[in-house]
Order: structure tokens, then C-alpha cells, then sequence
């Protein structure tokens, strides 16, 4: 089973921030009206994490009281230096309150979009000790660079103030058991030289760059640039293209126009809804799926999925990642003898999408916009086609995309074609 406790280091003073934010600790200061520490919580608890260490120092006391005992279903455990134990010696005092055998570890400044069960997969499959999320940079300057060897493991670490394009060491890490284990016996020292660079320099670090949105809020101008990263714009995004299965042409083919689609809800309908699945370790497929998708096809029906997946627009994971997930769906389904035609898909929110994502667009249902951008594409007979959801918004995308028919899923999941 996939690691799902995180400890996130959120002890230090900010001293970069002073004459900003004086009055909190880094972890707080106040990102588009929220503590930035709440923007990654809700990032850990979307994306599986369900305990979540804070390894905190400077005003403890109020980290804990913002966060309390438990976020979003996620629960939350302090561990507090008594002094400044530098990054080793945070992550080790937090270590001891582990439950499991492995973690992840997090910068509580620094955001960076990733699945972490793709760091962890990626990290086993290597045979590396420790697995590094990189972030890809304009001008590795500020940082120093990363660089990796053929295979992608990191092969050392290129001091700061060379310029140009290139990875960079996003402060987001996956600690297997062997490196817990190997972790310093001293109660204060620094992760990044002391178990980080040996580690590297012995081909125990994986580097990981399936990531996206690097900020470090610890830097006063890209504090300044979260403020509008995690902001609200005016802006009316054009519907995102979809995955269109390999076979299309085929499926298409096979059905001359107009042809009746089956539009179906994917959370809920297609997989077991276990909040913002995004990885096939976290997927269950809901019972009947295959055989009811087989019968519909049968019948005439073009399948295509139309799903929210506000998960992109709330930061948990990016559209690289989804588009990657959605193949490895329709893989799955043509295993099945069941083809999907297209997955259509709507990344913003209105009110919890971070930059360009929050906007009130016309593509998240209960809008048609996805339904009337596939009728287009595929030349669909809307009023002869069929939509199968689980939330009454469904619904309403469909009939306000002009079908007669359509039907929320029963509490085991099933339905019936019309």
C-alpha cells in the first residue's frame, strides 16, 4: 500500500519575509485571503495523504491552533523542536511519531504540484533510497541545479549563481524505510548535506519531474507572485481539448452520423469515488462497468466520458498527470471488449481553482459546454443520445445540451440503457 503520512517542515522564521509578514510565522502568512499552509493541506489531503506530521518551532502555538487535530479527513500530529534542529534534525524528531514505515516530506514554503504516489512509485522502481521532486526553472540561478544521469537519478547538485534553464531541488522528498533508517543519530543537522548529497554521490536519489506550479513563498517576489497565482481572474477559458482514444476513427467508422452518444460521468460512474482519483493505485472501478459500457455499445451507442476535475484547478495534480491517468483508463476499457470514444474533461472552479483555473467557465457541468464541444467534433444526435451521472448536475449539463434522456447511477452504482 502506497505511503499516505506526509511530515511538512514548517518551523522556520521567515527572516526573508520580515517587514512583509512579521506577525505570523512563514507557514501563515496570508496567501489570496488564506494561511498559505491551508493551500498545501488541502493539496496533502486531496491527493490521499491521511496523516500529516507538522514539524513546527517558531510560534508553534499558532500553527496549531489555525490547523487543529484534523483537515479535510486528514489527520494532523506536532512534532516541536525544543531549538533549531536544522532539517535533518526537524525531519528525525518528526519521524518518531510516524505510524508507518516510509514517508513523504515537504517544505511547508515551497508549493509544487505532483501526484506523491507517483514520487513513491518512481522512487521504488529506481532502487533509490530517497526520491526528489525537481521543479523545471527559467534560470536555475537563485537555486543551483540539479543533474541527473540517464537513467534519472540524481547525480549531483551545481552551486548557486549559474544562470539558464534547468531542474532544481523543489524541497519535496519520498523517504523509503532503508533511508529512515539510515537518518543521522545527532539531534540537529541539515538534510540537504548530510544525508541528501552522500546519498546522491552513491546513486541513492531519484530525481522526479512529473511536476508543475514551483513557488517558494519564502522569497518576497514570488510571495508576491502566489498572491496572484492563487488569485481569482476574469477571464472565460476556451473548453480544453480532450483525449481522444487511439481508435477513434475506427469507433468512428463504424457509425455513420449522426450518431447517439452515451455521455457518462467518470467519478461516481465509471470508478468508485474516492475523492480526486488521479492514479490507478486509487482506483476502484465501479461493479458492472465494463459489461454495462459492452451492452451500450452494442446498442448503438458512441461512449464518451465527461468529467469535472477540479482536482487540476485546486492544485492537487496537473493536466500532464490527468491526460496520463485517462489513457491508462481507455486502456483498460478496450482491454475490456468496451472502447471509449473521448474523455472530455473541465479543470476550473469557480471558487477553489488557484490562477487561471477560477473562473466561472462553460464547460463544468451543470454547463453543456462539454457535451455541445463533442457533438460538434463527433457529429452527435443529441436528442437521441443518453447521459449516465451521479450528481443531479449531470443532469442538468445534460438537458441543458438538449438530451431527453438521462439517469443517475442507483446507490450500487448501476443503470440501465433507456
Amino acid at each position: 500500500m502506497p505511503a499516505d503520512e506526509a511530515i511538512v517542515l514548517a518551523g522556520g522564521f521567515g527572516t526573508r519575509l520580515r517587514g512583509i509578514v512579521d506577525d505570523v510565522p512563514k507557514p501563515l502568512a496570508p496567501v489570496a485571503g488564506r494561511p498559505f499552509l491551508a493551500w498545501l493541506l488541502d493539496r496533502l489531503a486531496a491527493s490521499g495523504m491521511r496523516r500529516c506530521i507538522l514539524a513546527t518551532g517558531y510560534m508553534s502555538d499558532a500553527i496549531e491552533r489555525t490547523v487543529g487535530a484534523h483537515w479535510h479527513g486528514m489527520e494532523v500530529a506536532y512534532s516541536v523542536e525544543p531549538e533549531p534542529l536544522g532539517t535533518g534534525g526537524a525531519i528525525r524528531l518528526a519521524v518518531m511519531q510516524l505510524l508507518g514505515t516510509s514517508v513523504h516530506v515537504l517544505n511547508g514554503d515551497t508549493w509544487l504540484v505532483y501526484p506523491p504516489q507517483a514520487l513513491e512509485r518512481a522512487t521504488r522502481e529506481s532502487g533509490a533510497l530517497i526520491g526528489m521532486a525537481l521543479a523545471e526553472v527559467a534560470d536555475v540561478g537563485r537555486y543551483g541545479a540539479v543533474e541527473r544521469d540517464g537513467r534519472g537519478m540524481v547525480a549531483g547538485f551545481r552551486e548557486k549563481g549559474e544562470h539558464g534553464r534547468g531542474a532544481i531541488n523543489a524541497g519535496c522528498y519520498f523517504l523509503t524505510e532503508a533511508a529512515l533508517a539510515a537518518l543521522p543519530a545527532q539531534a540537529a543537522f541539515s538534510f540537504e548535506r548530510e544525508v541528501l548529497q552522500p546519498a546522491a554521490a552513491s546513486g541513492g536519489v531519484a530525481g522526479f519531474l512529473d511536476t508543475s506550479g514551483f513557488i517558494d513563498i519564502g522569497v518576497p517576489e514570488d510571495y508576491q507572485v502566489a498572491q496572484g497565482l492563487f488569485a481569482a481572474p476574469d477571464a472565460h477559458p476556451v473548453i480544453r481539448a480532450p483525449y481522444i482514444d487511439p481508435d477513434a476513427q475506427a469507433l468512428l467508422a463504424s457509425m455513420p452520423g449522426p450518431r447517439r452518444a452515451l455521455f457518462l460521468d467518470r467519478d461516481g460512474v465509471i470508478n468508485v469515488n474516492h475523492g480526486y482519483v488521479h492514479t490507478p493505485a486509487h482506483t476502484e472501478w465501479v461493479a458492472g462497468i465494463f459489461d454495462r459500457v459492452r451492452e451500450a455499445r452494442a446498442a448503438g451507442y458512441l461512449p464518451i466520458v465527461v468529467t469535472n476535475q477540479a482536482g487540476i484547478g485546486r492544485g492537487y495534480y496537473g493536466e500532464p498527470a490527468f491526460l496520463a491517468y485517462s489513457a491508462w483508463m481507455h486502456e483498460r476499457f478496450a482491454e475490456q471488449g468496451a472502447p471509449l470514444l473521448a474523455t472530455y474533461w473541465c479543470p476550473h472552479h469557480a471558487e477553489a481553482g488557484l490562477g487561471d483555473y477560477r473562473v466561472d467557465c462553460t464547460c463544468r457541468k451543470p454547463a453543456p459546454g462539454m457535451l455541445l464541444a463533442a457533438a460538434t467534433a463527433f457529429d452527435l444526435d443529441l436528442p437521441g443520445s443518453f447521459l449516465v451521472g451521479d450528481k443531479v448536475s449531470d443532469l442538468e449539463a445534460g438537458r441543458a445540451a438538449g438530451l431527453t434522456r438521462v439517469q443517475l447511477v442507483a446507490d450500487d452504482g448501476s443503470w440501465s440503457l433507456p
